[in-house]
């Protein structure tokens, strides 16, 4: 049996072509490539067939989320085997508040750097 990498890797190769743009990510809800930033550049290529745009975070979180939640990575692993989006989806989800927080505390340190180089 495949294991989860094998399967990314299959459908990376087979998956190659243009990307289905979105005004809104298909996990999310949210905008493409973040609500910051709707629409002014391109956001993360799924991995799970690499074509279907989607938010940065979500984008994040298909890389993080296997890290951070098995039920997650095991949804995620069954939708790739089913080749079942809406699974691959829920899977992914699993891991999105952890890279909300991520992304939170990224913002909060970046302020202090900014404010120690200021007192400099």
């Amino acid at each position: 049996m495949a294991n989860h990498w094998t399967l990314v890797r299959v459908k990376h190769i087979q998956g190659v072509g243009r990307m289905n743009r979105n005004e809104f990510c298909p996990i999310c809800d949210g905008a493409v490539p973040s609500e910051e930033y709707k629409g002014r550049y391109p956001g993360a290529l799924s991995r799970f067939d690499n074509n279907e745009e989607i938010c940065s975070l979500c984008g994040m979180a298909e890389a993080m989320t296997p890290l951070f939640s098995p039920e997650g990575r095991e949804i995620m692993v069954v939708g790739l085997q089913n080749d079942d989006f809406e699974l691959w989806a829920a899977g992914v989800q699993k891991g999105l508040p952890q890279c909300r927080e991520i992304l939170e505390q990224q913002k909060v340190a970046q302020e202090q750097l900014k404010k120690l180089n200021e007192e400099e």
